[in-house]
């Protein structure tokens, strides 16, 4: 099962990003790193800034002319340290789930702003859950 989940964070360092995904219905948190050349691209769409083009808006126009949409971004496999995501297009009635790697797909969901969904499965396994107990600790040490 796919679970709808919301950008909490990102968080820059000097080679990496962790971005870090929240699902409210279980207070669950999944950190995930990227690295840092996509943080321009992540910003340029948060902040809804365009100074040129660039193949996220590429793909977007792609996808339109085609008389597609967007529907959403879905994580659905992580194996051997890499996140796998579709996107899934939707043509009328028909929908196709393409390929596409994991920083890719989060930069078309925020540019796009469509639902970023993450198989159930993922997030009890390299997720974290927030708990009071975890809240008391972080604060008091």
């Amino acid at each position: 099962m796919y679970i709808q989940v919301k950008l909490l964070a990102i968080v820059p360092t000097l080679e990496t990003c962790t971005v870090y995904f929240f699902y409210h219905g279980q207070n669950i948190v999944l950190p995930i790193k990227i690295k840092n050349c996509y943080l321009r691209f992540l910003l340029k769409n948060i902040k809804n800034v365009s100074p040129a083009p660039d193949i996220y808006d590429t793909i977007s126009r792609v996808i339109s002319a085609c008389n597609g949409y967007l529907q959403c971004v879905i994580l659905y496999l992580y194996r051997d340290g890499i996140y796998y995501s579709y996107l899934r297009v939707g043509k009328g009635e028909k929908v196709l789930d393409i390929n596409c790697s994991f920083e890719d797909s989060l930069v078309l969901s925020i540019a796009l702003r469509v639902p970023f969904y993450i198989n159930e499965d993922i997030l009890q396994r390299q997720g974290f859950k927030i708990t009071k107990e975890l809240l008391k600790r972080s604060l008091t040490s």
